[in-house]
């Protein structure tokens, strides 16, 4: 997922072909591989992006 464009990612959103949960939930695992070693973030506020992630997915489905 994360060698698509943001473009690709939100055309894969409103596809179905992805959800917005699962893009998060990919972007916080690889933070959680690969920020120990880069030291990139300084807060990762995951279940808020999560939580987020699950309103959009719903507003999507209102929308359909």
């Amino acid at each position: 997922m994360h060698d698509l464009s943001a473009l690709e990612q939100a055309a894969a959103i409103r596809a179905g072909e992805l959800s917005p949960v699962d893009l998060v939930t990919h972007y916080l695992d690889r933070i959680g591989k690969l920020d120990p070693a880069l030291g990139a973030f300084v807060t990762v506020t995951a279940e808020q992006a999560l939580d987020q992630a699950r309103a959009a997915a719903g507003r999507l489905l209102d929308a359909a």
